[in-house]
Parts: C-alpha cells; sequence; structure tokens
C-alpha cells in the first residue's frame, strides 16, 4: 500500500450555521477527549456526555477485514447512541440531553494488515499492547482504522432521523520515538486506546506516523462528513447549515492529512 503525500487538509467552518448553533448545540456522545478535541478545532458549540454503554472488552476479537469491522463500529456506535434513550423499545426522557438537538456516537477499531487482518481492538494488558504494537511496526501496509458513526436528532422524547455510517483511514508507523517501544508500554498510554495508541500523542511524543486519508477518522470522528450529513437531513427541525471545503485548518493545528 502507497502512503501518498499529504491532502491539503479539510477546513470545516460554520458560516451563517454558527448562529443556528447558538442555539441549537451538538451533543457528543462519547469520553474521548480527542473527538471533543475535532470539534473544538472545526469552531463547533458542542456539549459531551458519557454514554451509559461499555463497550464489550471482546467486541473486536473474532473480526477479520475492514467490512466486518465497519459492521461491528457503526454497531457499537449506534448502541451508545440508543443507551441515551433508555436502549429500548420504549425510550426514556435521559437528563443528559437538552431537548432539540443533533447527538453523535462513534466506536473506532483498527484492522492489521492494511485492513486485511485480524481486527484489534483496546488491549486488556502490557503484553497485548505490545504485541500490537510490534504487528504495526512490521506491517509495510501498516492498519486501516475505522470509525463508525451513529447521529440522531433528540426531540425530547426519541431519536429522529437517526443515521450510522463509518469511514476509513491508513496509518504506518515510520519510526518510534524517544524511548522506544518499551518506554511506552512501560508508560501506560496505551490503555484505552484502540491498537494501543492515539495517533496525535505519538506524533507529539515525536513518533512518526504516515497517514493516509483523513486524520479525523484515525482520531475517531469524521467531523466534516458528520456535519455535511447535518446539514442535509430532511428532518424539518434538524438542518445544520456548514460550509466545507479545502484550505487551512483541519483536524488538529499542525496535523497533515
Amino acid at each position: 500500500m502507497k502512503f501518498e503525500p499529504a491532502e491539503p487538509q479539510t477546513c470545516v467552518t460554520l458560516g451563517a450555521g454558527a448562529a443556528y448553533l447558538a442555539r441549537m448545540r451538538l451533543v457528543l456522545a462519547s469520553r474521548s477527549a480527542g473527538r471533543a478535541g475535532l470539534l473544538d478545532h472545526a469552531g463547533v458549540d458542542f456539549v459531551q456526555v458519557d454514554p451509559p454503554f461499555d463497550d464489550p472488552a471482546t467486541a473486536a476479537r473474532d473480526l477479520r477485514g475492514t467490512e466486518a469491522v465497519r459492521d461491528a463500529a457503526t454497531g457499537l456506535a449506534a448502541a451508545k447512541l440508543a443507551s441515551l434513550a433508555g436502549g429500548g423499545a420504549t425510550p426514556r426522557v435521559t437528563p443528559h440531553l437538552p431537548r432539540g438537538v443533533w447527538v453523535v456516537a462513534a466506536d473506532t477499531m483498527c484492522v492489521g494488515d492494511g485492513g486485511a487482518g485480524a481486527a484489534l481492538g483496546k488491549p486488556l494488558d502490557r503484553v497485548e499492547a505490545a504485541a500490537m504494537l510490534h504487528a504495526w511496526a512490521e506491517a509495510p501496509d501498516g492498519h486501516a482504522v475505522v470509525t463508525g458513526v451513529a447521529m440522531g436528532w433528540w426531540d425530547g422524547l426519541r431519536f429522529q432521523a437517526v443515521q450510522t455510517f463509518a469511514e476509513t483511514a491508513y496509518t504506518r508507523l515510520v519510526r518510534v520515538g524517544p524511548g522506544g517501544l518499551s518506554g511506552y508500554l512501560d508508560s501506560g498510554d496505551w490503555r484505552g486506546r484502540s491498537g494501543g495508541y492515539d495517533v496525535l500523542e505519538r506524533r507529539a511524543a515525536g513518533w512518526e506516523v504516515a497517514v493516509r486519508g483523513s486524520v479525523d477518522v484515525v482520531v475517531g470522528l469524521p467531523v466534516r462528513a458528520v456535519l455535511e450529513r447535518a446539514g442535509a437531513t430532511s428532518h424539518p427541525d434538524a438542518g445544520l447549515e456548514v460550509e466545507v471545503h479545502g484550505g487551512s485548518g483541519g483536524a488538529a493545528p499542525g496535523v497533515e492529512r
């Protein structure tokens, strides 16, 4: 797999939609600081809530290939979204959600061998983290990284206009930074990370990580696609006016797409 030179970054601006968002905030249903950072950098007015859903520790253990992981990631994202409404056939009003907002949930998984290998969830221990990271370092095609998204318009009783989708990007470890893999494993920073790493954190630590596709997908939320889908919805009260165009900006300051 060839990792092309970085594409021009994508700039997501709110334009006339900024006034709309002043009275209609997006809700991010995720504990992830990385996902929150992407929305913040894009200028989105949002609040962050913790969905009452825990990822199954073995969610990705028996999966192989990108397509199977796309289905799993979107399924987990949908389960996180549903958990905020009770997750059953009879929705409940939840104190976490203000009425009249888009709510977005996501799940990210890695796939070894450039998308042809086994799915990689969050490592359970240091031994598993070491195996994942050594395999990533040795694989010429790196990892496929899949982020599944579920989003819906919360009307105060239930979710309307629910959409699910997934996007894929690719990462390859070119060079490990100071301290090497052993130092990183000793730090414990691999805990809670799909595949055992956070791409922005590793780059900040001096690792050289090549990315093909959107860094937003690798971090865990394809912001451009979320805003475009919110703006294109046919739900009468859920339209979100945004501009999405090429230029400077993007996933985070200094990050190449």
